[in-house]
């Protein structure tokens, strides 16, 4: 294949990849209308993946619960969205990190960075979280985090894993496979679920390929 023909093959998957983007924004826009500061947007996407998990189960599903139709003047306070209560469900804890996969996908690194604590070990900042997911694969250089990811031979991980007793104050951990462009990836974000009273907070561990 000359070098032209390549060219052009690029050209056309950026353009069906864009015009699929576009799509796929338009769709989840209609089914989650709310913007990420208002918390409209995290009980809409809990209430999807709830009904989904019964419709998975052949459970009866219930109809959607009332949206809440104010939003509490704290809400854009990073460090007050990242307090759960100890007896949060494993869906109310992937809904917290979808938000920060969210805020990725903006490419608003400094709101995901807010978004949870981290791990001091690991140095982590909004710049060099944007460095790593740049360097990922084919290190485009505009290649970015998507919620969302069309299925490859690989099957997207969002576990919650609890230890039986809590350990050094931490209930858990979870991974979280992401999605590069709206495809499924091996990078893989790992983080420790920690509690402290009646708190729970989620802490970013590492962002790597697993």
């Amino acid at each position: 294949m000359d070098k032209e023909r390549r060219k052009q093959l690029k050209l056309d998957a950026r353009k069906l990849l864009a015009e699929e983007r576009a799509k796929l924004d338009e769709r989840l826009k209609k089914e989650n209308p709310y913007e990420l500061s208002d918390p409209r947007w995290a009980q809409t996407m809990l209430d999807k993946y709830q009904r989904a998990r019964a419709y998975r189960r052949g459970e009866r599903i219930e109809p959607a619960a009332p949206q809440l139709t104010k939003a509490p003047a704290s809400s854009t306070d990073a460090a007050t969205v990242n307090r759960l209560p100890t007896s949060a469900t494993d869906l109310q804890i992937i809904s917290l990190i979808d938000r920060w996969v969210a805020y990725l996908e903006r490419e608003d690194y400094v709101s995901a960075y807010g978004l949870t604590e981290h791990n001091p070990d690991m140095g982590w900042s909004p710049e060099l979280m944007r460095e790593l997911i740049k360097a990922y694969g084919d290190k485009a250089p505009a290649q970015k985090v998507t919620l969302y990811g069309k299925a490859t031979d690989r099957v997207q991980r969002k576990e919650v894993n609890r230890f039986a007793d809590i350990r050094d104050g931490r209930l858990g951990y979870v991974w979280y496979d992401l999605n590069i462009d709206g495809y499924r990836s091996d990078l893989t974000a790992t983080f420790d679920i920690l509690v402290s009273g009646s708190v729970l907070t989620v802490t970013l561990d590492d962002i790597h390929v697993m």
